[in-house]
């Protein structure tokens, strides 16, 4: 329980804590990452790696205290909660790519209706663009060398501006104004991340359940030793104990990741 406690505290200073650098530090990472979320960010760490190699910590001190059973019954837990604070980290990374996409987009759409170049617009467009800097910054420099295979080439190689890819398309073959297909393509990149977003909404409250869930057995021994039942000594230090605590480690934690797992293939279809 000890282990537990110490993991539990440690994870909490990680997801609410900030860790922020030193102003010079900070300069300097903005000095060499170029545009906006085109370069790693320097003061930020995932808190799904930070609590797994805390829970690797705590497995090994349960391990010294009570031996393998115990230690595998936390690490099975543990686990399992780093799988979700891995997926809730993914959902979060994923809206802010599908946010600064469609930044992207409004900003290329904007600069083509006000009469700006197409390299200029695809390298304004990378200013806002998130993760996806990078291939709007070489799409810009192949249409400024009026390749427009290379452009819809490296569009196309991400799903994620693939729809861009088509709209050059759809200007190349037609001989349309690019403002009409990159409008085609905003509303459909706006619809979807507000569908993926309803959709977030609908699961916080199963999703939050299946947590409640997940904690009640350690609800249940509070209860229990604070009626003189003593549960942490009975699964902890007889044989018994331990395989039945072995057997709700591994019940609780197959419940939360078949839990996330569900509520993940449900966010990932829009």
């Amino acid at each position: 329980m000890t282990a537990v406690a110490a993991w539990l505290a440690v994870a909490g200073v990680v997801l609410v804590v900030p860790t922020p650098l030193p102003s010079g530090v900070r300069l300097a990472a903005l000095a060499v990452r170029g545009p906006v979320g085109s370069g790693p960010c320097l003061g930020r760490v995932e808190p799904a790696k930070v609590m797994g190699a805390c829970g690797v910590a705590g497995c090994v001190g349960a391990g010294v205290w009570r031996g393998p059973v115990v230690a595998a019954a936390l690490g099975l837990v543990l686990a399992a909660v780093t799988y979700a604070v891995h997926g809730s980290s993914r959902r979060r990374s994923m809206d802010r790519a599908r946010t600064a996409l469609l930044a992207a987009v409004r900003m290329i759409s904007a600069e083509v209706s006000a009469g700006s170049l197409e390299p200029e617009a695809l390298l304004a467009g990378a200013a806002v663009a998130g993760p996806h800097a990078p291939r709007l910054t070489a799409a810009g420099s192949a249409a400024a060398a009026g390749d427009l295979d290379a452009v819809v080439t490296t569009l196309s190689s991400d799903p994620a501006t693939a729809p861009l890819a088509a709209a050059w398309q759809v200007r190349a073959r037609l001989g349309v104004a690019l403002s009409g297909p990159l409008e085609v393509v905003e509303r459909d990149l706006s619809d979807r991340l507000a569908l993926g977003r309803t959709v977030a909404e609908v699961l916080a409250g199963p999703r939050a359940s299946s947590f409640v869930l997940a904690g009640l057995p350690l609800v249940g021994l509070a209860l229990a030793g604070q009626m003189g039942a003593h549960p942490v000594a009975f699964l902890t230090a007889s044989a018994v104990g331990r395989l039945v605590l072995l057997a709700g480690a591994a019940l609780a934690a197959t419940g939360l990741t078949w839990s996330v797992w569900l509520a993940s293939r449900a966010e990932a279809s829009p």
